[in-house]
């Protein structure tokens, strides 16, 4: 086979399965070609780097993104418990739940650090903040929250593309009870309600109004309240 046609099969493989019309099958016939003749097939080499990052990076529906357990391992073994540009966006990183502090904000642990994490984009009544009495459903949804951890075989931690701390040291996070997104489980449950949306850490917002809106429209908890929640997800003093 002449250098020349073997740069053509190459280009073939290299343009992958979808190239052009037919891409499937000149693909086929290229690789076999290819291997018939004696020419070793490297598809890293065809590739590149991109595809091998690409397949790190790639978004599934529900915004989480793919890393390999190496990788993953890797960085969990790195974290000191203050270097956060370490961590991944949008993967999923196992953690330990440890207790929880009210219906959106609990205290897990990394890599043997303990984090104070708050759930993204959600915010549920007050049941322990200082100064403050007990609101309508507080308890409720942190008892709830507890209750998703605890039944939990894994507990997970995904960062978003925006900031991971907020002014208060917390960490900013969707957690995971299995495959159980927990702060969508409680707007479903009309436990919590949408609040502090703030881009680019809002890549779940679509879902999450989505489950209030289910919430509101049954009127479940909160919002069997009338009054006591506002439209920007503010929660009201009521008798």
């Amino acid at each position: 086979m002449q250098e020349k046609q073997k740069k053509q099969l190459k280009k073939i493989v290299s343009n992958g399965p979808n190239g052009g019309k037919n891409g499937l099958f000149k693909w086929l016939v290229a690789i076999v070609i290819l291997l018939a003749a004696g020419v070793s097939v490297n598809f890293t080499d065809f590739f590149g780097s991109d595809t091998q990052n690409n397949a790190n990076t790639v978004t599934s529906q529900s915004g989480e993104r793919t890393s390999t357990n190496e990788e993953l391992t890797a960085v969990i073994n790195d974290f000191d418990g203050e270097n956060f540009d370490i961590l991944p966006k949008l993967v999923k990183i196992p953690v330990t739940y440890e207790r929880v502090v009210d219906g959106d904000t609990q205290i897990v642990s990394l890599n043997g650090h303990n984090l104070r994490v708050r759930h993204l984009m959600i915010d549920t009544p007050e049941s322990v903040k200082e100064g403050t009495s007990v609101q309508p459903y507080g308890k409720e949804a942190s008892n709830r929250n507890d209750q998703l951890f605890k039944e939990a075989n894994n507990v997970y931690l995904m960062l978003d593309d925006g900031p991971t701390t907020d002014n208060y040291a917390r960490v900013l996070a969707y957690l995971y009870a299995d495959d159980l997104l927990i702060a969508e489980q409680l707007l479903l449950e009309g436990l919590a309600s949408v609040r502090y949306v703030n881009p680019p850490n809002n890549t779940l917002e679509e879902a999450f109004r989505a489950a209030q809106k289910s919430a509101q429209k049954a009127e479940l908890n909160i919002w069997s309240i009338e009054g006591y929640v506002e439209d920007n997800g503010y929660f009201n003093q009521v008798d």
